[in-house]
């Protein structure tokens, strides 16, 4: 029963970890992303991981083309569905101005703010940092696109995200399961026994 009991505990503590860790997996999605706009470096990124429904913290970087953090450029951001099409003809990326996700090394043409897209100020933060929100109010994919004046020039970086459609997450619900069986199957143990014991009228 004792080894039962250690392999029970093994198990329900290996599935609450793949759980933790699966969760983690999900969180580091979509948490960064680059874009260069007319040598700009432009940095999205969410400080609190995976993209929820509602409001999420979002934190801007902008580089000029030496590297520089660009101090005094005027950002704000806002969101709105994501509809274009998979261009068949481009390698991995999305139609109309190169929505690809993840690290783009190559220019993007600037754009003006997708129509409908209503843009919120980011406050400054640190050397070339602005720091703001972005509502996504529903499961699906999202267009960010976050505008910046520098140099008296208006310009935009589109970035294309993915706000899950979570149900119960079965691995961490089955390690709360199996740890309860553990405690359950412990008490019945532990009751089992106190019940064999002998009395001290028996004993005496």
């Amino acid at each position: 029963m004792a080894r039962f009991l250690k392999t029970l505990t093994g198990l329900t503590l290996g599935l609450l970890v793949a759980g933790m860790m699966f969760g983690q997996a999900l969180a580091s999605e979509d948490s960064i992303q680059k874009k260069v706009i007319d040598g700009y470096s432009v940095e999205l990124s969410f400080p609190d991981g995976e993209l929820q429904e509602g409001h999420n913290k979002a934190t801007v970087r902008i580089h000029d083309s030496r590297g520089q953090p660009v101090i005094g450029a005027v950002v704000s951001i806002g969101a709105g569905r994501h509809e274009a099409e998979q261009d068949s003809g481009n390698s991995g990326g999305q139609q109309g101005g190169g929505h690809n996700m993840g690290t783009s090394g190559a220019s993007a043409a600037s754009a003006p703010a997708g129509i409908g897209i209503q843009m919120e100020h980011m406050v400054a933060g640190g050397a070339g940092e602005h720091i703001g929100e972005v509502g996504l109010a529903s499961p699906g994919e999202w267009m960010v696109e976050v505008g910046f004046n520098h140099g008296g020039r208006e310009r935009t970086a589109s970035f294309v995200v993915h706000v899950e459609d979570h149900g119960p997450n079965w691995t961490v619900i089955w390690g709360f399961v199996g740890l309860i069986m553990v405690v359950l199957t412990t008490a019945a143990v532990t009751r089992k026994k106190v019940k064999a014991s002998p009395s001290p009228e028996e004993v005496s």
